[in-house]
């Protein structure tokens, strides 16, 4: 276990300011798309809404366009930035498993095709890298949204 988990280190080490900025870019892009959000049903429907001033409903159209511009923008940056890292990791990964199935004994090579091998290397790796990296997304992205969302609950009753 301890030895997976030092390769793991290793491998996402030298990724460290990649995964960062990631965070970073999760982190901005949620609460913007929560503030949206928010502003979308607060000013939108409490304020220009209900004072039926075509103004206000126009600046509330352009400010949630505009919000979700940027939100989507962020989104789709650090998805290029994590599909590089990711396709990067990936190949570090086959590296070490290529490197590992070949020294493993005759008899093994023996009693498996060598294309399964490579194959199952292949394949293997690149759905073990994809679904980790977008399950810590997720994590990272809903974990931050379920946070925020429990403070705004919260905060009005503190104060």
């Amino acid at each position: 276990m301890n030895k997976y988990i030092s390769n793991c280190k290793e491998l996402l080490g030298k990724h460290k300011k990649t995964i960062y900025l990631c965070i970073v870019l999760i982190i901005i892009q949620t609460i913007v798309n929560l503030g949206s959000s928010l502003f979308s049903a607060l000013y939108g429907i409490n304020v220009a809404l209900t004072s039926k001033d075509l103004s206000k409903i126009i600046t509330t159209v352009i400010i949630t366009f505009v919000l979700t511009i940027i939100s989507v923008s962020l989104f789709h940056y650090m998805y290029q930035i994590s599909i590089k890292a990711l396709k990067e990791i990936a190949k570090e990964t086959k590296k070490k498993v290529f490197n590992n199935a070949i020294e493993l004994d005759v008899n093994y090579h023996n009693h498996h095709a060598s294309g399964g091998i490579l194959n199952t290397i292949d394949y293997d790796v690149d759905l073990f890298c994809n679904n980790v990296g977008w399950t810590l997304e997720m994590l990272c992205r809903h974990g931050l949204r379920i946070v925020l969302i429990f403070l705004l609950i919260i905060l009005p009753h503190i104060y």
